[in-house]
């Protein structure tokens, strides 16, 4: 078909890729021109002022927001040369500029225009990035330019906020779902703020921290009190293997594990791993008048003995000798066997 490209989007829906920005159309994605926002054909050119024109990728859609699906439809109509740059996938209906070329490059900081005639009684549709229009210059821009006299990012039926002529309101939109719903509740997925249906919400778990709900690929559990937290905000421990909400409560799961598996250094006052790193050393005790043994790190007893703060005999380590005798206190060295 010349001038234009479909490609099959999510079974039933399609895409349409015009070869002009559209400016001979009477609507800015209505359903007589084939693009659609929430049913499919999410593709539309547009052009910076004064600058080239881009083949922008819309917001895709997809059966239960599978992104897998909506990166293939990216990776296609880039290797086919269909377009300049896309939507980043995952993006939310609230996110107006998050462009990014082919390449990966961000273009957020780019702002986009699109020719568009609009009549204040023509029938107009949801926008999610070319929101902000101007009716004086006919143009549709990804942020709020200074001359914009509507904003499309409504469920209105024209420009005077008119509501549909058969008086049917097909309710909320749930982007996860992708379908009409009764109500909404703000949710995170992959980091991005998303709409899903207040009473389909098993996928996405109520973080009582942030008083805010999160899809549970992206939630970790509380090893140690079983609250959920953001994968982001999870901290890890390299003792124990797992995730927790918050460092006191990884520092109570790490001294219960290390009191449970590890190795306790009396003289040190720490856990070690290793059993091989613990020997013994006698601690002299003035008020008792004797030696008490402890637990102490094999790394720790070199130390002491090559500062001269303790010294062996007959394989074991004293913390104090006898000045008078160069020995233990009470010592009787071991005899050895004469044959």
């Amino acid at each position: 078909m010349p001038g234009e490209f479909q490609l099959m989007h999510d079974r039933q829906k399609q895409g349409l890729l015009l070869s002009k920005c559209g400016k001979s159309k009477s609507r800015l994605y209505h359903r007589r021109m084939r693009i659609y926002t929430s049913k499919g054909h999410p593709v539309y050119r547009c052009h910076r002022p004064g600058r080239k024109k881009w083949r922008l990728l819309e917001r895709q859609y997809s059966s239960d927001g599978n992104d897998i699906l909506k990166r293939l439809l990216v990776d296609k109509l880039i290797q086919g040369g269909h377009i300049d740059g896309y939507k980043i996938v995952g993006a939310s209906c609230h996110e107006a500029n998050t462009f990014v070329g082919i390449d990966g490059s961000s273009l957020s900081d780019r702002k986009f225009e699109i020719d568009s005639e609009l009549g204040e009684e023509d029938t107009i549709s949801y926008q999610d990035s070319f929101k902000w229009y101007c009716y004086g210059s006919n143009k549709a821009y990804n942020y709020p330019h200074n001359d914009y006299s509507y904003e499309l990012d409504t469920t209105d039926l024209n420009l005077y906020g008119d509501e549909d002529d058969d008086g049917e309101n097909e309710g909320e939109w749930d982007e996860y779902h992708q379908y009409h719903c009764t109500e909404i509740t703000l949710c995170y997925w992959h980091g991005r703020e998303i709409n899903v249906d207040s009473e389909n919400m098993g996928n996405f778990i109520y973080i009582e921290s942030k008083d805010e709900y999160h899809h549970k690929s992206d939630c970790k559990c509380c090893n140690e009190c079983q609250n959920y937290i953001p994968d982001k905000n999870a901290e890890h421990s390299d003792i124990t293997g797992e995730h927790y909400c918050c460092i006191p409560c990884m520092d109570k799961a790490e001294e219960a594990f290390k009191r449970d598996k590890w190795h306790y250094s009396e003289y040190d006052g720490e856990w070690y791993e290793d059993l091989n790193d613990i020997t013994r050393i006698h601690i002299w005790n003035g008020q008792r008048s004797c030696y008490v043994k402890q637990s102490v790190c094999k790394g720790t007893l070199e130390r002491l003995i090559t500062e001269g703060k303790a010294r062996e005999f007959d394989g074991e380590a004293f913390d104090r000798i006898d000045p008078l005798t160069g020995l233990p206190y009470d010592y009787e060295p071991e005899k050895k066997e004469t044959t």
